[in-house]
C-alpha cells in the first residue's frame, strides 16, 4: 500500500498559534483586502488561512524528500511551539516553561520572522543570483559531457548544468532556512533574553495579530531591542534584552517594562495592534470584526522590507 502523498498546502502562519484567537465555532475573523482598496473581514477557521501551496516544497529534491522541510521540521517545530503555547496562555505561563519548551519557543519566535512567503521569495531570489555563475571547474566537467554523450542521453552540457544548479539552489535555500532558527548566535542570543508575559484582560480592547506579527521596540543601541508577540487576545509574550544592553527597568517588573516601553498598558496594547496592522501583507486576524475600522486606517500601512530574509541568508553567508 502506498504511503498517503505529503500535504501541499503549507502554513506560514500556525494553526496552534491562530486558534488561540477563535471563538465557540473554532472560527476567528480575518481581515484582508481581497481585491480593490476595502479591508473585508471574513470568518475562518485557521486551517483555511495563513498558507501557500508548495511553500517550502524543495521541487527538484527526490519525490520523498521535496516535503522534507514541511514534514520534518516544521511539523516538530510547531507541535513542540505548541505545547509551549498551552504553558504560556496557562495562569502559571512562564512559571513552568522547561528548558526544552524555552528552547521550542525560541526557534518558533525566530522562524516567524523567516518563514512568510515574501520571506522564502526574497531568500530563492538572493540565492538564485549567489548561483547565476557556477565554479569553472564543474562547467568544464559538465562540457566534457558534449564529445561523449550519446542518444541515450540528450541533454546538452548547458541543460545537465541548469538542473544541477537548480538543485544546488534548493540545498541552499533549504540550509538557509534551517540555519537561520537552529543552533546559530541569533538562537542562543533570543533564548538568553529575559521573558515576560503582560495580561491585557481587563483592557477594552484586545490584541490583534497578523501574518507579520513580531514588533520591535528599539533601545539606545542596536542590541537593546525588545520583541513583542501577541499570543492570544488577553496575552504579550515580551523579551527583552539584559541590562548592560540598555534596558533598565527596575527588576524587570511588569508595570516598569510597560512604563519603559510605552508609558501605560492602554497605550503599550495601541501601540502593538497599530504596528501588527501596519506591517500585514496579506492578513490581520482578532476574535471578531470590532476592529475592523482600526485595521482599515492602518492596514499595510508600513510594511517590512527583506530584512528577515536576510537574516536567514547571513546564517550562510549568502549575499545578495
Amino acid at each position: 500500500m502506498s504511503k498517503p502523498k505529503p500535504p501541499s498546502d503549507h502554513h506560514y502562519i500556525p494553526k496552534f498559534y491562530l486558534k488561540n484567537w477563535t471563538l465557540d465555532d473554532g472560527r476567528l475573523c480575518q481581515f484582508s483586502i481581497p481585491h480593490g482598496n476595502a479591508v473585508k473581514p471574513k470568518r475562518v477557521h485557521p486551517t483555511q488561512t495563513g498558507w501557500c501551496k508548495n511553500l517550502y516544497t524543495l521541487s527538484d529534491f527526490p519525490e520523498e524528500l521535496k516535503q522534507q522541510v514541511e514534514q520534518d521540521y516544521l511539523r516538530l517545530l510547531d507541535g513542540r511551539a505548541a505545547e509551549a503555547n498551552s504553558i504560556l496562555c496557562s495562569p502559571t505561563g512562564l512559571v513552568d516553561l522547561s528548558p526544552r519548551h524555552r528552547a521550542a519557543w525560541t526557534q518558533f519566535c525566530l522562524s516567524l520572522m523567516t518563514r512568510m512567503p515574501e520571506d522564502m521569495q526574497a531568500a530563492r531570489k538572493a540565492i538564485e543570483l549567489s548561483h547565476q555563475r557556477p565554479p569553472e571547474e564543474l562547467r568544464k566537467s559538465i562540457e566534457s559531457i558534449d564529445s561523449i554523450r550519446s542518444k541515450d542521453h540528450p541533454l546538452s552540457a548547458e541543460e545537465i548544468l541548469a538542473l544541477l544548479e537548480k538543485s544546488d539552489r534548493e540545498t541552499a535555500l533549504f540550509d538557509a532556512f534551517m540555519a537561520s532558527h537552529v543552533g546559530n548566535k541569533a538562537t542562543s542570543w533570543y533564548y538568553s533574553l529575559t521573558w515576560h508575559m503582560i495580561d491585557f484582560s481587563n483592557q477594552p480592547m484586545s490584541l490583534l495579530t497578523s501574518d507579520r506579527p513580531f514588533v520591535r521596540f528599539f533601545g539606545s543601541d542596536s542590541r537593546s531591542v525588545t520583541w513583542a508577540l501577541p499570543i492570544s487576545p488577553s496575552r504579550l509574550f515580551i523579551a527583552t534584552p539584559n541590562r548592560k544592553y540598555g534596558f533598565q527597568p527596575r527588576d524587570h517588573c511588569e508595570i516598569e517594562i510597560i512604563k519603559a516601553l510605552c508609558g501605560s498598558k492602554k497605550r503599550l496594547l495601541k501601540t502593538m495592534n497599530k504596528c501588527v496592522t501596519q506591517q500585514a501583507i496579506k492578513y490581520v486576524y482578532s476574535s471578531d470584526d470590532a476592529e475592523l475600522q482600526f485595521v482599515s486606517k492602518h492596514f499595510g500601512k508600513k510594511q517590512e522590507s527583506d530584512r528577515p530574509a536576510q537574516m536567514m541568508l547571513a546564517s550562510l553567508g549568502v549575499r545578495e
